[in-house]
């Protein structure tokens, strides 16, 4: 049988942000040389009194060097790289995902054998010689790694069970911690987020429109009815049921002491301000 060419084992990572929908898988490879996964299996060896050794394997603590890798400035991977140096990130801001891809099996269409886990990025340095920039980093991959195929053209993996069926019983790996973007509108039309993670959020956009048009004047409305003793716009007479004596005050038609029985006012009378009573 012949042996299988090294670049038949392709090697993805996710370089999309950790809160992204969806990942953004890059090949890993134009400037190595070499990739190794170390494995760095967990070993516990004892000798018991007979000369005998006894070996347990409990686990692994797999990794690998991405070493050199060449600062490419607009690419998706190098974007992630600056992030982590730049802002010094921790804890799940470095979480990504690794697909191991076999492009010796038996190709389905654009589909190939694969298998992805997490990983967390370990920048190891930046800088380097007069080659160019260099941002290494290491790779910690977890050990929650799933079976399934990757479309190499599409640059995405879709998982199956452990014996290469497609679907199962739906049971898989637990998916990244999803962010929350609450939007908030201000009383002068600027809309700004936060993030239910305290991560970096989009600036404030301007949401308000021009000012509108001053409208048109609207129509008057019907005059209202006569009160108690006032003149109505429609006669010229105020009767007087108290025999209170009238009078024009501040353009206004008031009531004044005195007087006997009832009577009226003429409205002549009044604009020249004179009190009058008619018996």
């Amino acid at each position: 049988m012949a042996k299988i060419e090294r670049k038949l084992l392709a090697h993805y990572i996710d370089a999309a942000e950790p809160s992204a929908v969806s990942p953004l898988f890059v090949r890993l490879g134009a400037d190595l040389e070499e990739l190794t996964i170390e494995l760095s299996a967990q070993v516990d060896k004892k000798k018991n009194i007979i000369g005998e050794t006894s070996t347990n394997i409990s686990g692994y603590e797999p990794s690998a060097a991405v070493e050199p890798y060449y600062a490419e400035p607009g690419t998706p991977l190098h974007t992630r790289l600056s992030q982590i140096v730049n802002r010094r990130l921790v804890l799940d801001d470095l979480r990504t995902t690794m697909v191991d891809v076999e492009l010796w099996t038996a190709e389905v269409g654009d589909e190939y054998d694969a298998w992805q886990e997490e990983a967390f990025i370990e920048v190891v340095s930046y800088g380097g010689d007069t080659t160019g920039v260099q941002i290494p980093f290491n790779l910690h991959l977890t050990g929650k790694r799933e079976k399934g195929v990757f479309d190499i053209n599409e640059r995405t993996f879709t998982p199956q069970d452990a014996d290469g069926g497609d679907g199962g019983d739906g049971g898989g790996n637990d998916g990244k911690d999803g962010v929350t973007y609450i939007p908030s509108v201000s009383a002068d039309g600027w809309i700004s987020w936060s993030r239910s993670d305290g991560g970096p959020v989009p600036a404030p956009v301007y949401i308000g429109g021009p000012k509108g048009d001053t409208g048109e004047k609207g129509l008057t409305g019907d005059t209202g009815p006569a009160g108690p003793n006032q003149v109505s716009p429609e006669t010229d007479v105020l009767n007087i049921p108290n025999g209170k004596y009238l009078g024009v005050a501040g353009g206004k038609v008031v009531g004044l002491p005195g007087g006997g029985g009832g009577g009226s006012v003429s409205i002549a009378s009044l604009k020249k301000g004179v009190r009058t009573v008619l018996e």
